[in-house]
């Protein structure tokens, strides 16, 4: 029997709701109903760009759809990734995730399908550490998708909203590989929780990345996980937020359970999929519903419009609940991130000022070639921070990025002994 779980969003203790720029219009069954005929697609529109794993440039690119004749300018975002294991697939052959983009468009919604940096299967084939090969590139993901996140908050801010969203209601989510990257995206929010095996130094830009856009949040405000799964379920804590999954309870590659995954058939690592998922959302009231195919094997909804239609049903009654009972969490926009570097250029230390209203955060250093010096935690309400070691940095050009709840900053740093 198919099971469909589903909290009750208003009954939740200590989830704080989101007071929106403008109040969001759900008449006309907008957001639940197909209420437009059409959309219009903007194509390959850059985001961002990286170096990819063989140190090649990457120019990230994403399509956009918009409900056809629509004058709202208000509007709820849903980005969404593609499938491939991580080493294959795009924003354009992941059917599922286009149709999903095409018909919740149709809704009211301005949808996303983003490309984001991919592994070689033959570095994968070749390498001697397979598990930390497939975490390092989805921590790249992570940062891609962030940076997406980013940009239509710029988008907002400095081109006058020309995609008419809503920077306070951006949804992500993705199917198979697009699911675990946005679910890591979503709950690996901590520092302390990146798994030891990822070198987050080689990597260059930590846990937001250098993949565009610094300056603004990268929070979305809830994630829609359809065949993924988490690296630990520990990360999810009170106060995160909401999650909606679909999933086949025989999924061979992806594992529903707490099982190994298996992309491309290869054994690679423990991770933990939508039932032990929602099972740690539950325990730490973190609004959720999950809906199990059983007897189902991994996407059951590509390419059959009976699970399609029944997966649509799921997510769009999860997000319309969230969107028109405005449950959706704060991304702490009101007070943004406000840094001072002194002395600059600096000699033997370095002092980093900040607002009395700042909320904590990431702090890093970053040569100009991308590579990490230091990474600290700084804890909220501290005003002035003080780095000692400079004396030993090489003289030039350093990057420092501070990222938290209130967004990201970077300013440049000229050491000169």
């Amino acid at each position: 029997m198919k099971q469909l779980f589903l909290t009750t969003f208003t009954a939740l203790l200590g989830f704080q709701t989101l007071t929106l720029s403008a109040q969001t219009d759900c008449s006309g069954n907008r957001y639940f109903n197909e209420i437009f005929s059409g959309y219009t697609l903007t194509s390959d529109v850059q985001y961002g760009a990286n170096i990819g794993v063989d140190f090649q440039n990457v120019n990230l690119l994403l399509d956009i759809y918009q409900p056809q004749g629509d004058t709202e300018t208000n509007r709820p975002l849903i980005i969404l990734a593609h499938g491939g294991s991580f080493i294959s697939g795009s924003k354009t052959l992941d059917n599922a995730v286009v149709e999903l983009c095409q018909r919740f468009a149709r809704m009211g919604y301005v949808t996303v399908s983003m490309n984001y940096r991919l592994e070689s299967a033959l570095n994968v084939l070749l390498s001697s550490n397979r598990e930390k090969t497939f975490m390092e590139i989805v921590f790249r993901a992570v940062q891609d998708q962030k940076a997406a996140i980013r940009y239509f908050r710029k988008s907002v801010a400095e081109d006058g909203n020309p995609y008419g969203i809503n920077p306070n209601i951006i949804i992500i989510g993705g199917s198979s590989a697009g699911g675990v990257l946005s679910l890591h995206t979503s709950y690996l929010d901590d520092p302390s929780e990146v798994p030891p095996i990822i070198d987050t130094t080689a990597i260059g830009g930590g846990m937001e990345g250098l993949s565009g856009n610094p300056g603004y949040s990268s929070l979305p405000q809830a994630v829609i996980n359809l065949c993924g799964a988490v690296g630990d379920t520990a990360w999810l804590h009170n106060g995160n937020i909401p999650v909606v999954s679909v999933h086949g309870d025989v999924d061979g590659t992806v594992p529903c359970y707490a099982d190994t995954a298996k992309p491309m058939g290869l054994p690679i690592t423990l991770v933990y999929g939508s039932d032990p998922l929602h099972k740690r959302a539950n325990n730490q009231s973190i609004p959720n519903a999950v809906k199990i195919f059983y007897g189902q094997d991994h996407v059951p909804y590509q390419g059959n419009s009976t699970y399609m239609d029944s997966t649509v049903t799921v997510v769009k009654t999860f997000l319309h609940d969230l969107i028109c009972n405005q449950a959706l969490s704060n991304p702490s926009l009101e007070y943004p991130l406000q840094v001072q570097l002194f002395p600059n250029p600096a000699h033997n230390e370095l002092r980093i000022r900040l607002s009395d209203k700042f909320e904590g955060g990431m702090l890093e250093v970053l040569d100009i070639t991308g590579k990490q010096i230091i990474s600290r935690i700084i804890h909220a309400g501290t005003s002035d921070y003080q780095i000692n070691e400079v004396s030993q940095w090489v003289s030039g050009y350093y990057l420092v990025r501070l990222s938290g709840p209130q967004g990201t900053k970077t300013l440049k740093l000229l050491v000169n002994h």
